[in-house]
């Protein structure tokens, strides 16, 4: 293999920039209004309680007993806990801080992707598209300016060390890219689950020793301390596996599941869906396993390797939620862009679905504006069709992939 350098069409960002930052402007505005437009939530109420623990009992973080509800890694507990102590002395509310980070990464993908599109000679329509797909998504404008998830910030680690590993030198990608992703593991593992992408295509042992020695010192280091401080709670907490029934192969057992979350009747878990909770951890390694023995086989670009690593994910995934969307969306537009265009629009309807009510401040109000009948007819057909969808453009991308631009 020759040595990474920046693609063929480096020259031709700075005629891109311009409106790529227009573009990056106005999904920062739009977010920012979100932000301060609205109150907090459930998950950032959970935070800002985890929060409080951490600056006066930090090693107690996965046993303490409160109502804080954590279930991944710590490696930004950090943040939290200043965000907590700058939000205390400033008297600015905790989940208007809380977001900022998460927007400013959301916005880090969007810049990412239009720079390597234009690093591979991109026209000026084709990446400011690109930064547009998740700057001006409202799903994404929903999921950072409203509900503040994590998943932006391992995601942009994620992108970032793709990236990293297009444009840096043989000598020094894998340390860049393997730190990249140690970080982003630390925060919320499963976009780093694309290291497997990079492995495969290591000029050498050597190589592959330099991306994952860095990645495993930053994850293991986060984890040690309340590992040592507290093994069984610590990993008892992250065996999480999301909201059965809203997304994924919860959903296919016990297709009336969704309803629960979304239109508040009550539904009693069926056979199959006890059954795939206790295996969820085994068919998310099918899926990793399936994924890594064809990324091993195609040895592809390092963003079509990624895309290959994620899809699975959306097939065999037991739960699902919409906002896991993040961690495919960046890889589809830098892979297969019409596509991703396809899929921003599709998702909207769920995303419609999940944040509309609790943006519009009713989750108060004594009953969901969806009902039974309107979550099985479009919200569970469409989550179906995402499902079909991921398993169609996998096997898709495998056949097509080489290590050349192909998609």
């Amino acid at each position: 293999m020759t040595e990474s350098r920046p693609g063929r069409g480096s020259d031709s960002w700075p005629s891109v920039r311009r409106p790529v930052y227009a573009v990056l402007g106005i999904g920062l505005l739009a977010r920012l209004v979100l932000d301060f437009a609205t109150g907090s939530n459930g998950d950032i109420d959970h935070t800002g309680q985890l929060a409080a623990v951490l600056i006066h009992h930090p090693l107690s973080a996965y046993s303490f007993q409160h109502t804080a509800i954590y279930p991944y890694p710590p490696g930004y507990f950090g943040v939290f806990a200043a965000t907590k102590w700058f939000s205390d002395a400033t008297g600015v509310a905790f989940h208007n801080l809380e977001r900022l980070p998460v927007i400013a990464a959301d916005l880090a993908i969007a810049w990412i992707v239009a720079r390597w599109l234009a690093d591979r000679g991109g026209s000026v329509r084709r990446c400011t598209v690109g930064a547009a797909l998740i700057a001006l998504n409202p799903l994404f404008i929903a999921i950072s300016g409203f509900h503040g998830q994590l998943d932006p910030i391992s995601t942009a680690c994620a992108v970032a060390a793709l990236w990293a590993w297009s444009r840096l030198p043989i000598g020094r990608r894998a340390y860049v890219a393997g730190a990249l992703l140690g970080v982003g593991a630390a925060v919320k593992p499963a976009p780093t689950v694309v290291i497997v992408a990079l492995l495969v295509i290591c000029d050498s042992l050597r190589e592959a020793a330099k991306l994952v020695v860095p990645f495993a010192v930053i994850l293991a280091g986060a984890l040690a301390p309340w590992l040592i401080a507290s093994w069984s709670a610590t990993t008892t907490w992250l065996r999480y596996q999301g909201l059965p029934g809203i997304g994924g192969l919860s959903l296919l057992a016990e297709p009336r599941a969704a309803t629960l979350w979304l239109s508040g009747v009550i539904v009693h878990p069926n056979g199959a869906l006890r059954q795939l909770e206790r295996h969820a951890d085994a068919a998310t390694l099918v899926a990793l396993a399936i994924a890594a023995v064809v990324v091993a086989l195609r040895r592809s670009r390092p963003d079509v390797g990624a895309l290959l690593m994620v899809l699975p994910l959306y097939v065999l995934g037991v739960n699902l939620s919409v906002h896991y969307s993040v961690w495919v969306l960046p890889l589809l537009i830098l892979a297969a862009p019409r596509a991703a265009a396809a899929v921003a629009v599709v998702l909207l309807i769920p995303g419609t679905f999940v944040y509309l009510p609790f943006i519009r401040g009713e989750l108060a109000s004594p009953a969901s504006p969806w009902s039974a009948g309107v979550v099985e007819a479009v919200y569970d057909p469409v989550v179906f069709g995402l499902m079909l969808a991921s398993a169609v453009g996998f096997v898709v991308v495998a056949a097509r992939s080489r290590r050349q631009d192909i998609i």
